[in-house]
């Protein structure tokens, strides 16, 4: 983990201890619990459905799978020769290989992309392979590719995972079944008119393009003759998990994230056929960007624009990519037709480019903890037909673009994220609005340069480049800038609650997560380092929340979501340092004291008088000895 890195997830506990205090309550969330517990539609969707197994489970620990080292197959590293075929010799073995595969590069300096295969591009083709280095900081494993492939060659990127031969242009568009009924935001299943092609565990491509879906998000709004999206409607590619079929009925695993209008033939399912458990880990990917005579100039020409393009993956599914650097790239990251994929704890950094990384026709990507250290013209953003997805956690330089970047990305999540501007946003005019209905800003902080910026986010008379569909903002905060939305009276703002306010919950994604997962969520005012609130909310016994140093004044905060009854407390702390405790309940705007309670052991139960309340807080407030506190389990009873 480099510098920055570190600092952010300092800068994050940090900011938690901050955040589980929070009295702003946000609307909105209590609109979605409250919506979820009747079964109606909420202001915004679901967005837990996000990263490796929909974040449902760990990335996996691949030490048991079988290893291959790259310098048994001649890749030397930091011996001034090029690497290619040893390399690609470690792959083909890798390939050849029916079992899960890890390909090792040790620390040290791996030279591609020159000489007579200077054109030659890495491509992984089949799940279960890891490509796994010894650490992207300074003397860890870099690959460098020293040149930029021919111009008149297919466009591919230096490292290339998808189903071999995989065109994400010529999708298979056979029609498995058809679906002729309304689909609500938020549906799990579907009726279709035959199921016969259909089976449990096979994984579809759901599309639909209507106008009739345009005028159920885009009410109001007006649209320029040139957009498509007006013309041609709002176009539906997402990736799902048949789950169960019951006659007709076929249920998904992840939710549909787009209101979807009956129609027959206008709802279709077609294959979609991943490879899956690919991952990449610890590399700095480095290019001779570094060292091209030009600057980038946005669209100056091909050679600053894409002649050096990093990593693409392509009909991935239940993958990931971590710990990396991405440096000296024009595109960094392109992740195409992907479904639950995580990304966290990469860095972009170096000469500045065209593009940091995105998702395009993608479902349930997380982007998790990461830094923009260059000034790429477009940082963080969306792409196409991409739902779903979620940046977290993340930073982004000053004046740096949110890309949503056209063709209708809708239903994603922007969370927690630190720098940048709305304006600058890609995609050619045909491609408008930038951005589709139900993308959410939640506790982001605006980044500019000028003491003032104006939004307009819906203008079809004038090409602005932040074209939004109705565009969601909770706990946007701009430190020493004034921000305007110039179209808040207009209904073309969704919502804009709590400006220059920490919004509660201090994560949106974290909260709907673990009430999915757990029924609750639980946050903390501080957390040591790998041992985070949500520990104590898990229903695993022997994973904790560990306090950041003294106990006394730590704060457990568990969220009930909708209001309940509650008439006790059953707690597990593992240390026995906890010799006094108290228990507030959420009334009225404020915390009332419920319960003044001693020590808590491996086994503590608590009953009190019966209280209605969203929230419960667990206060520290006597040490026996040490310090530290560890609570594996925080429940209360509900009646």
């Amino acid at each position: 983990m480099n510098i920055l890195r570190a600092i952010l997830a300092l800068t994050v506990t940090a900011s938690f201890a901050q955040l589980s205090n929070s009295q702003n309550i946000a609307p909105s969330w209590i609109d979605f619990v409250d919506g979820r517990a009747e079964g109606r539609e909420t202001i915004f969707p679901d967005y837990s459905f996000a990263g490796y197994h929909f974040s449902e489970r760990p990335i996996p620990d691949t030490s048991s799978w079988t290893q291959l080292q790259v310098t048994d197959f001649g890749a030397i590293p930091d011996d001034n020769l090029i690497d290619i075929e040893g390399i690609q010799a470690a792959l083909d073995a890798a390939h050849a290989i029916e079992t899960p595969v890890v390909v090792n590069f040790p620390a040290g300096r791996f030279i591609l992309g020159a000489g007579e295969l200077k054109d030659h591009v890495l491509e992984i083709n089949r799940s279960h392979i890891v490509l796994k280095g010894a650490g992207d900081a300074p003397g860890g494993t870099e690959l460098y590719f020293h040149e930029y492939r021919d111009k008149e060659l297919p466009e591919k990127p230096r490292l290339l995972v998808r189903p071999k031969d995989y065109n994400r242009i010529e999708k298979d568009k056979t029609v498995l079944a058809q679906c002729n009924e309304l689909i609500p935001l938020g549906a799990f299943s579907i009726t279709v008119n035959d199921p016969s092609k259909l089976s449990v565990g096979q994984d579809i491509t759901l599309f639909h393009q209507s106008l009739e879906a345009v005028h159920k998000v885009a009410e109001g709004l007006t649209f320029n003759p040139l957009w498509n999206m007006g013309k041609g409607g709002i176009r539906i590619y997402e990736e799902h998990t048949i789950t169960a079929i019951d006659g007709n009925r076929v249920t998904f695993k992840n939710p549909v994230q787009l209101h979807i209008p009956a129609g027959a033939g206008t709802t279709q399912l077609w294959p979609y056929e991943p490879i899956e458990e690919v991952g990449i880990e610890g590399i700095r990917f480095s290019s001779g960007w570094a060292h091209y005579p030009q600057e980038f100039k946005h669209h100056l020409n091909w050679e600053v624009d894409y002649a050096y393009k990093g990593l693409h993956l392509m009909a991935v599914k239940n993958s990931w990519i971590r710990n990396c650097t991405i440096a000296d790239w024009n595109v960094g990251l392109n992740i195409d037709d992907a479904l639950a994929v995580t990304v966290e704890d990469v860095t972009f950094s170096g000469k500045a480019g065209h593009t940091s990384g995105y998702p395009r026709d993608s479902y349930g990507v997380l982007f998790n903890r990461i830094v923009n250290e260059t000034d790429n013209w477009h940082g963080i953003g969306f792409r196409w037909t991409t739902t779903a997805c979620v940046f977290l956690d993340s930073v982004m330089t000053e004046d740096q673009s949110v890309d949503c970047h056209g063709y209708h990305p809708y239903s994603n999540l922007i969370d927690s994220v630190k720098g940048g501007r709305f304006s600058h946003n890609g995609g050619n005019q045909g491609s408008y609005p930038n951005g589709g209905p139900h993308i959410t800003f939640w506790n982001f902080e605006h980044n500019a340069s000028a003491p003032s910026t104006t939004y307009d986010f819906w203008s079809p008379e004038v090409r602005k480049i932040h074209n939004y569909v109705k565009p969601n903002f909770v706990g946007l905060r701009s430190p020493g800038e004034a921000i305007i939305f110039e179209d808040v009276n207009k209904g073309e703002v969704g919502i804009d609650e709590l400006r220059e306010q920490v919004a509660y919950p201090p994560s949106l994604f974290r909260a709907q997560l673990q009430l999915r997962l757990h029924g609750s969520f639980i946050t903390a005012n501080n957390a040591a380092p790998g041992h985070p609130a949500e520990l104590a909310n898990d229903g695993d016994p022997t994973t904790k929340w560990i306090s950041d140093g003294e106990l006394i004044g730590s704060e457990l905060i568990l969220d009930l979501g909708t209001r309940q009854t509650v008439s006790g407390a059953k707690i597990q702390e593992d240390t026995g340092n906890v010799d006094g405790y108290q228990l507030h309940a959420w009334q009225d705007g404020g915390w009332v004291k419920i319960h003044d309670g001693k020590k808590i052991g491996s086994d503590h139960s608590v009953t009190f008088d019966p209280v209605e309340t969203r929230r419960v807080k667990l206060v520290l407030n006597r040490a026996a000895r040490a310090t530290l506190a560890a609570i594996a389990e925080f429940n209360l009873i509900s009646q």
